[in-house]
C-alpha cells in the first residue's frame, strides 16, 4: 500500500466522525443515490448551480400548487385560475434570473408554457380534486443507531390520509414509478413517526409537458412494514457511505451525468471528488429550499 492510498484511507474513513449527529434532508439522501458526487458537492462543499430550465419549471409549478392547496384549506373552496397563473408568472419572473438557459431555450415560451398550459391543466384536474388536511407539513425520522436524524416536508396530505407529491414531466411516469420512489418511502415512514398511524397511501400527479398536456396520477401505494424497512436500510447505508467520504461520480446510466444536465461536470471530471478533504457541515439544512421540487 503506497503513502497515498493509506492517507486516502484515513481520511475517508473518519470523513464524518461517528460521534457526529447529522442531520439529513431526504433531498439530501435522494441526491446522494442520484449521484454520490453530486451530493457531495452540492451539499458538502455547498457549491450551488443554477438549475435547468425543467427544475425552474417544476419549482414554479409547485410554488402555484403550494399556494392552490393552502388557498384551499383555508377558504374551503378553489382559487380562481387566473390567481393561479399570477402566481406562477410572479413565481417564475424570479426563478428566471437564476436557472441556466441553453442558447436554444428562450425562458419566454417556458413562461407562456406554464401561464397557458401547466397552470390550466394543473387547475382543472389535480386542484379540483384534492382535499388538503395537511399542506408543506415538516417531519423528522430518528436513526438513533445511525446517530442521524433526516427531515422532510409532505407537499400535501388529504383528509382521508393519502399522501399525495405533484411532479411536472416531460414523459409519462413509468407504472410503477410511486412504488419505487424513495421520496415515498420517506414519506411513508415520516407519516407513521409523526402520527402514530399508518397512511392510506401514496400517490403521484404528474404534469406530463408534451404538446397536448396531460395529467397522469399513479394507482395508490399501500403501506407497508417492508417499504419501512427498505427505507430504514437504505438511509442507513447511505450515512454510513458519507461518513467514509465514499463520494464517487455515478455516471454509468444516469441521463443527468452530462455537460448540459449537471453544473458540476467540470469539477467531476477534473476529479475533485477523489479528496473530501475535512468534514466541517452539511449545507442545505431544513431551512434550505428543497431541490426535490422540480422534474425528476
Amino acid at each position: 500500500m503506497t503513502k497515498t492510498t493509506r492517507m486516502t484511507n484515513k481520511i475517508r474513513s473518519s470523513y464524518v466522525p461517528e460521534g457526529e449527529v447529522l442531520y439529513l434532508r431526504t433531498s439530501l439522501l435522494k441526491a446522494y443515490l442520484r449521484c454520490p458526487a453530486q451530493c457531495f458537492f452540492r451539499y458538502f462543499k455547498g457549491l450551488v448551480m443554477l438549475p435547468r430550465s425543467f427544475l425552474t419549471m417544476g419549482s414554479s409549478t409547485h410554488t402555484t400548487a403550494e399556494y392552490s392547496n393552502k388557498y384551499k384549506l383555508k377558504k374551503g373552496r378553489d382559487s380562481k385560475l387566473s390567481v393561479l397563473q399570477d402566481v406562477f408568472y410572479e413565481d417564475f419572473k424570479e426563478r428566471r434570473k437564476r436557472t441556466w438557459w441553453l442558447k436554444s431555450e428562450d425562458p419566454n415560451d417556458f413562461e407562456t408554457e406554464g401561464i397557458k398550459k401547466i397552470i390550466p391543466t394543473y387547475h382543472e384536474e389535480v386542484a379540483k380534486v384534492v382535499e388538503p388536511l395537511y399542506v408543506e407539513e415538516s417531519f423528522k425520522i430518528e436513526f438513533p443507531e445511525k446517530k442521524v436524524i433526516t427531515t422532510g416536508t409532505f407537499d400535501l396530505i388529504e383528509t382521508d390520509k393519502m399522501i399525495r407529491d405533484l411532479k411536472t414531466k416531460q414523459r409519462k411516469p413509468q407504472w410503477d414509478e410511486a412504488i419505487k420512489s424513495f421520496q415515498g418511502k420517506s414519506y411513508r415512514s415520516g407519516f407513521k413517526e409523526k402520527f402514530k398511524k399508518e397512511p392510506k397511501g401514496f400517490m403521484l400527479d404528474c404534469i406530463v409537458r408534451q404538446k397536448k398536456m396531460q395529467v397522469v396520477t399513479t394507482k395508490p401505494v399501500k403501506y407497508s412494514g417492508k417499504d419501512d424497512e427498505e427505507f430504514r436500510s437504505t438511509v442507513g447505508m447511505i450515512v454510513d457511505s458519507i461518513r467514509q467520504g465514499l463520494f464517487y461520480p455515478r455516471r454509468e446510466g444516469n441521463y443527468f451525468c452530462s455537460p448540459n444536465s449537471c453544473g458540476f461536470w467540470n469539477l467531476c471530471v477534473r476529479g475533485d471528488w477523489r479528496n473530501p478533504g475535512v468534514f466541517t457541515k452539511v449545507f442545505g439544512g431544513n431551512e434550505a429550499e428543497d431541490d426535490t421540487k422540480g422534474e425528476e
